[in-house]
């Protein structure tokens, strides 16, 4: 038999002094840093002084967890702003002293997109459209992935519950992106 003694020493929490943006000429750095939900940096009444209360006492704790979650919804932010090719170039976390560390975050926001056209296939029981009414997005307007994806499946009038309180159990939508042609798409 043999006692082990295990010693922890907890330190400090590592908390966010500031986070640095590169490549985002659309959307602002407050925009994007609003987008990340649980990674926020220090609060400076000097800087943020148009911030909520809630901002102002929200966790400016550091873990890898939330972090790599608010990097997926910064670039959830661009795809609701109709880029859909934004991408998250690189991202670096430094030491900027002993209890504090900045995030510094290189995007590439490529091109706006938007709707085409949306045209229904497969749909044998709803004409297009009602569908299209259901779904509320028209040609001309910015392509909104996140919109797009409400729409279709989680609001209370969405088209999926159409089906579902209808009895079409087995019921799916899958937007497809059928052509592509410079700054437009048909769904």
């Amino acid at each position: 038999e043999v006692i082990v003694n295990i010693n922890i020493d907890k330190h400090e929490k590592t908390k966010i002094h500031k986070i640095y943006f590169e490549g985002n000429k659309m959307l602002t750095d407050r925009t994007l840093k609003k987008a990340m939900k649980k990674t926020n940096e220090k609060f400076s009444f000097k800087n943020d002084w148009k911030s909520s209360l809630r901002e102002m006492f929200s966790t400016k704790k550091f873990t890898t967890e939330e972090y790599e979650k608010d990097k997926k919804n910064v670039i959830s932010k661009y795809n609701e702003f109709g880029y859909r090719d934004a991408i998250l170039v690189s991202d670096t976390v430094e030491n900027y002293n002993q209890k504090r560390l900045d995030i510094h975050l290189k995007i590439s926001e490529g091109d706006k997109y938007f709707l085409k056209s949306i045209n229904f296939v497969g749909n044998t029981k709803y004409p297009a459209d009602q569908l299209a009414s259901i779904l509320g997005m028209k040609a001309g307007e910015v392509y909104n992935q996140k919109k797009l994806e409400e729409r279709l499946t989680s609001d209370d009038d969405a088209v999926s519950n159409l089906y579902y309180n209808n009895g079409y159990i087995f019921f799916q939508a899958d937007p497809v992106e059928v052509d592509v042609d410079n700054d437009s798409i048909d769904l």
